[in-house]
């Protein structure tokens, strides 16, 4: 009874423009006054990935299946699997994890919707299986990373700018960088500035693969600006518990969960961000969505 009411309601969702939902928060000791973006209130918090999906549908025609590769634990495997089992596609996944007793509310999912599933010790090896698989019909690249996905954002961005016309400044993590590259072209001819924090990898890292993503993703490199990329000062592995204790805290406040891997960094990083009058007014704040995992926040 729920996979067909989460059927009915992606197919009808897939086929209309997302709603994009503004909130002003702060100033608090745990973040400025900021403006954010709420993707994270899209349907099951699968937030920026729903867009990526909607522009990545046009790429498949009428191919009714899809082959994908990703950590098993990850917001993209959970809602790509999720979604396109939702809307018909039979799905080979290629999952991997360090640790396959572990369990999280995304793995429930990949596990529950996944056609094929075949876990992976590693993501090396995980890839390795996957390329073997180019040229299979629905076959899809690590964090749906094609310009379709980016052609899904397009209309986030033009939200943004209808909006808040002018100058500001956006800020959003640097995840797959898919997101923040989009926005990065699209808002380099506007007055928006963005600004991008790097999760998982080093800022040197991910401007080390920069020229290959922007080439993949069909973009222009003369729209970044490496002065906008920012790293983290805690490595992504060691968010420590205090960390989440200040979620909860934080979702008793707000009534808004920010994630202990990718949004409480974020805003740790704009409280303590020096030189705050370089960066334009108002503020705004991408929240991608992805909380699932982190549920058993919000009670207790």
């Amino acid at each position: 009874m729920i996979e067909k009411s989460l059927s009915s309601f992606f197919k009808e969702l897939s086929q209309r423009e997302l709603p994009i939902r503004f909130q002003q928060i702060g100033p608090m000791p745990e973040t400025p006054e900021l403006i954010l973006v709420r993707d994270d209130t899209l349907p099951l918090g699968f937030g920026t990935k729903l867009r990526k999906i909607q522009g990545i549908l046009s790429k498949l025609g009428n191919c009714k299946s899809i082959c994908i590769v990703g950590s098993i634990h990850s917001n993209f495997l959970a809602s790509f699997v999720t979604v396109f089992h939702c809307l018909g596609y039979k799905s080979k996944v290629f999952a991997f994890t360090k640790d396959a007793t572990k369990r999280s509310a995304n793995r429930c999912l990949v596990e529950y919707f996944a056609n094929d599933l075949r876990l992976f010790s590693s993501r090396k090896e995980a890839l390795l299986a996957h390329k073997l698989e180019v040229g299979a019909e629905g076959w899809l690249p690590e964090f749906g990373f094609m310009p379709e996905a980016v052609s899904g954002l397009q209309g986030l961005w033009e939200g943004i700018e209808n909006s808040y016309p002018g100058r500001k400044t956006l800020f959003l993590e640097i995840g797959s960088g898919l997101s923040f590259l989009s926005a990065q072209d699209f808002f380099s001819q506007t007055q928006c500035e963005v600004q991008g924090l790097c999760i998982g990898e080093s800022k040197s890292q991910f401007v080390e693969l920069l020229l290959e993503r922007t080439k993949v993703l069909g973009l222009g490199q003369d729209s970044i600006s490496l002065d906008n990329i920012h790293e983290q000062r805690k490595p992504y592995a060691k968010r420590d518990i205090r960390e989440r204790e200040k979620a909860k805290s934080l979702f008793k406040t707000t009534g808004i969960l920010f994630d202990p891997l990718y949004a409480m960094p974020m805003l740790e990083f704009l409280t303590s961000l020096p030189n705050k009058e370089k960066y334009p007014k108002p503020w705004l704040y991408l929240h991608q969505g992805g909380q699932i995992n982190f549920l058993n926040f919000i009670g207790g």
